[in-house]
């Protein structure tokens, strides 16, 4: 004959951590109490998350370096900007002031087969992004250094950057704090350069090629 007693809501997981970790009103524990005292799996379960709290209570947790923790302050910033609605962002479309692709070079270098950078500078009203193209022969590949330089006092920590291609994402990066950033060994073709902050989106089309 089983003369175990029933009760009206047998005690979940949820509930047996809240009783141990002393969480419950007096009534509520009284009756996880009850309930286990009688049944031999939550005392098992019970005896777990004993052991588990007292391996958490034991163990000295280091604070991360301090570079690791601006890194990850900065990626976490970098996903909360990403993440955010494109309609609270005011969207600037820059325009391109200097192209030294455009401007006049020496005979000897117009004919030389080898490759030079590629300095480009773009504006809008809240910022100017000064672009450095690097394409290391023979490869098909293209490195791409670049600095955020705002007109205005309006300075940010940081700011998210991406490449985007045929409306993907290939790649993003976060500003160091002089607004620079770069992207390595990224194939030739047609981007679009994305900067974000809280407020503002610069988008840059972008041929990486020299």
């Amino acid at each position: 004959m089983n003369n175990k007693p029933s009760f009206a809501q047998p005690v979940d997981w949820a509930q047996l951590v809240d009783w141990i970790e002393k969480r419950l009103s007096p009534v509520e524990a009284e009756q996880v109490a009850a309930q286990v005292a009688v049944d031999e799996t939550l005392q098992s379960e019970a005896a777990w998350i004993r052991t588990f709290h007292q391996i958490r209570d034991d163990l000295a947790w280091e604070a991360p370096p301090a570079e690791v923790r601006t890194q990850l302050s900065r990626r976490f910033a970098a996903f909360a900007a990403q993440s955010r609605p494109p309609g609270l962002r005011q969207r600037l479309t820059a325009l391109l002031k200097f192209d030294s692709k455009m401007q006049p070079v020496a005979l000897s270098m117009r004919t030389s087969s080898a490759k030079t950078d590629r300095q480009l500078v773009y504006s809008t009203s809240y910022a100017d992004v000064a672009l450095t193209i690097q394409s290391p022969a023979p490869a098909k590949s293209c490195n791409l250094f670049g600095q955020i330089l705002p007109t205005t006092a309006e300075m940010e920590s940081s700011y998210t950057v991406l490449l985007v291609q045929g409306g993907e994402e290939k790649t993003l990066a976060v500003t160091a704090e002089v607004g620079e950033f770069v992207f390595e060994e990224m194939p030739e073709g047609e981007y679009e350069l994305a900067i974000r902050t809280d407020r503002y989106e610069i988008v840059i089309p972008l041929q990486l090629a020299v």
